[in-house]
Formats: C-alpha cells, sequence, structure tokens
C-alpha cells in the first residue's frame, strides 16, 4: 500500500500536535486535546485505517513507523 507524501504528514503532524499537548487528564486545555484528538482521528481514516481500529493513536504511532521504515511506502508525487 502506498500513500502520498501529503497524507504521511497529515498523520504525522497530527500525531505530533496530539502528543505536545500532554496526557488529557494533565493537559491545560482539554478542549484543544479533543480537539487535536479528532483531527488526528481524520487523518489516520484517510489514511486507511480500519473505522473499527481499537485505538486510533497507536495505529498513528505504528503507521509513522512503518513509513519511515520503508522504502517505498510512501510516494512523493
Amino acid at each position: 500500500m502506498a500513500i502520498s507524501l501529503h497524507t504521511f504528514e497529515q498523520v504525522q503532524g497530527a500525531y505530533d500536535a496530539l502528543a505536545c499537548a500532554g496526557d488529557f487528564l494533565t493537559c491545560a486545555d482539554p478542549r484543544g486535546y479533543i480537539r487535536k484528538s479528532n483531527i488526528l482521528l481524520d487523518a489516520c481514516i484517510d489514511a486507511g485505517m480500519p473505522h473499527d481500529a481499537p485505538d486510533h493513536e497507536m495505529w498513528a504511532a505504528e503507521f509513522i513507523v512503518a513509513c519511515l521504515r520503508s522504502a517505498t511506502m510512501v510516494e512523493d508525487a
């Protein structure tokens, strides 16, 4: 499965933003955390995550690692 560079960057950017927000229980802006989580969920679904995946944060982390390790998974077109 090959994905576009733009799709990869969307998932990675959303994941980074959520990771920078910290833990939900201790974050300064809970609504902002939820907003960032929803943006990540949308990016993951656009990248091919199944709708019944139990944890979109874990899926995104595994997806990012798989893309970085693969020479052909991300296409710059």
